[in-house]
């Protein structure tokens, strides 16, 4: 699959002291970003409509990372604009990818 778009993907790390968390070093992956809309379940078992895909061999891709589609950043912490993901699943297709659900 052609991964012509960029995104910035942050994972959440330790406990600042503060009540809040610290992040890692932003990634900026390869991806193919689909704003569209496709029911899915969360890892809460809740059933939810996307508004965007997002498909990347990134292994920095994490069930809880915040992703800011389109854009390169080396923010030190994910803008408020970034994306939680929802879900995520590998594609069964022989390949790295793994497609993350947004909502």
């Amino acid at each position: 699959m052609d991964l012509p778009e960029k995104c910035t993907i942050w994972n959440p790390g330790n406990n600042d002291g503060f009540g809040g968390v610290t992040w890692s070093e932003p990634v900026i992956a390869n991806c193919r970003i689909a704003k569209r809309s496709q029911q899915f379940t969360d890892s809460n078992g809740d059933q939810l409509m996307s508004t965007a895909l997002l498909y990347t061999d990134s292994i920095a891709l994490k069930s809880n990372s915040q992703v800011l589609l389109f854009t390169e950043s080396a923010a030190i912490i994910p803008p408020s604009e970034a994306n939680d993901v929802r879900q995520i699943s590998e594609v069964p297709s022989g390949t790295d990818l793994k497609k993350a659900w947004f909502s």
